[in-house]
């Protein structure tokens, strides 16, 4: 089987990245599959994951090395997909996902919808832009001949346009800095990572520890547009820290006893899987991508959800915290039984193999 992805770049910043590179790395070594990767342009700030791609049969393509303007390197993608004549082409988000108007009508073209394109592009781009982006979005997925949701709420939005897509939940490596005195811990320190923007929703959950300094200790890991004023409204309280952007999450996580998101919408979120593989309990705002882990894990004292913007439901839930190792083991128990990348990637592989059969599973 041959494969190419096509992603924006490989910047260590963004869910589809990172899932990503977790099918690359944990796709099963036994399905002799050459894997190329067509990244649109290179990612020099931040970090990139450039050198955590390695294995003899994959390989990793630049469009900007062409040596071509920007525009006729895009057109040129066609050509370079045709030499490279893989089985299937996959895209990870709205731009490759255009691009794969250009790849030959023979080769089967697949995407993975990582968020619910009207909630998204609307909050992230304004009303307008983003309900034409959500049309381009819903009509290029008809177009291809399959697609893959990574929530069954990303599957459902897709469904109302009579579009079926096979939901493969997003799976995380297990951390292996896991500091074996986190338990240790006087009090609870809660952790939040992501990207500060407002579908993030973070703000009354600043205000709440901001007010009450004695529930705990709250540490906000990540960049964003929304990071300077936070600095400015919150810096002053002593159980806030802000560390901004990082490219070891995994160290904090370590650390921390819990996880917290008052997100307003997601698809199915890297970061509070990233805390099970922690080991870190979830708090979570009620909505329905942070309801869908709740009910596959199955278990209150792993995943609490509170009422969206009450900050009030969300202040008792975080004062009851209390610091269980029982509670972080059944948390790693959860990580490998349902969102493990090694479970992830070999859903991945089954679905490209009964695609090219025409048998979505």
């Amino acid at each position: 089987m041959k494969l190419v992805y096509l992603t924006p770049d490989l910047g260590k910043t963004g869910g589809p990245n990172r899932v990503l590179m977790n099918i690359i790395s944990h796709y099963p070594t036994t399905s002799n599959a050459d894997i190329d990767v067509i990244c649109l342009k290179r990612r020099e700030n931040n970090g990139t994951y450039e050198d955590d791609i390695n294995g003899p049969n994959i390989k990793i393509h630049y469009l900007e090395d062409l040596g071509y303007p920007k525009l006729i390197s895009i057109i040129r993608l066609r050509g370079l997909v045709k030499s490279l004549n893989p089985d299937i082409v996959h895209s990870n988000s709205f731009k490759t996902d255009i691009l794969q108007l250009l790849v030959p009508r023979k080769i089967f073209k697949t995407s993975t919808a990582h968020n619910v394109p009207y909630e998204d592009f609307v909050m992230a781009y304004g009303r307008m832009t983003g309900l034409a982006m959500t049309i381009v979005q819903v009509a290029l997925y008809k177009t291809f001949d399959g697609a893959i949701s990574v929530s069954n709420r990303i599957a459902e939005y897709f469904g109302m346009f009579g579009i079926t897509t096979k939901t493969i939940h997003n799976g995380v490596p297990i951390n292996a800095t896991i500091l074996k005195t986190k338990q240790n811990n006087e009090r609870p320190i809660f952790i939040w990572t992501g990207r500060l923007i407002e579908r993030k929703n973070l703000t009354h959950t600043l205000e709440l520890f901001f007010k009450n300094p004695d529930i705990g200790d709250l540490y906000v890991v990540g960049e964003g547009p929304l990071l300077g004023e936070y600095i400015k409204l919150f810096s002053s309280a002593k159980n806030i820290t802000f560390v901004g952007h990082t490219d070891d999450v995994q160290k904090y996580l370590s650390f921390a006893d819990v996880f917290i998101s008052p997100s307003l919408s997601e698809g199915l979120p890297m970061a509070s899987l990233e805390a099970l593989a922690s080991g870190l309990p979830l708090i979570l705002s009620d909505i329905p991508s942070h309801r869908e882990i709740f009910d596959v894990v199955g278990n209150t004292n792993v995943v609490k959800l509170f009422p969206l913007n009450n900050s009030d439901a969300e202040k008792v839930v975080i004062s009851d915290f209390k610091i269980r190792k029982k509670d972080s083991d059944l948390a790693l128990k959860a990580h490998k039984t349902y969102f493990s990348a090694e479970t992830m990637a070999d859903k991945y592989k089954k679905f490209f193999s009964g695609f090219l059969d025409a048998n979505i599973e």
